[in-house]
């Protein structure tokens, strides 16, 4: 999924692992979320590359969410080691993201905040706090 806005300044090794996601996906990263993403790359290309990766693998129908909420958590910042040990770890079955194989959350607020920011749904809870 060639983006014809795509900046010169993102290397051609970041648009690669992006467009593959947007592929993936099926929509494209635009932004402040892209921005936040080329940051996250020239912070660390290897890390960048490892959890996109890992997010391809891992997630059930968004991996591009899930690769947005790995930056977020800065795990492109953490070594393949600890990238590992985070994906083998017990997972709680009571707020696990049903999209995003292995992501957990401390509240059900904090699934329902991701569930809404990842991947554009709201909830119930959302809908009686804006009214």
């Amino acid at each position: 999924m060639k983006n014809p806005q795509a900046s010169k300044r993102e290397p051609a090794s970041f648009l690669a692992i992006i467009e593959r996601l947007e592929h993936t996906h099926g929509h494209r990263l635009h932004g402040e979320k892209r921005a936040n993403a080329l940051r996250a790359f020239h912070a660390s290309p290897e890390g960048f590359a490892r959890i996109a990766l890992a997010a391809e693998e891992r997630a059930n129908r968004s991996p591009l969410g899930l690769f947005r909420t790995m930056i977020d958590a800065g795990e492109h910042l953490l070594s393949p080691a600890e990238n590992e040990r985070l994906a083998d770890r017990p997972v709680s079955p009571a707020f696990v993201c049903p999209d995003c194989t292995g992501l957990s959350f401390p509240s059900e607020a904090r699934l329902i905040e991701h569930r809404e920011n990842v991947h554009g749904e709201w909830s119930q809870s959302s809908e009686a706090a804006a009214a």
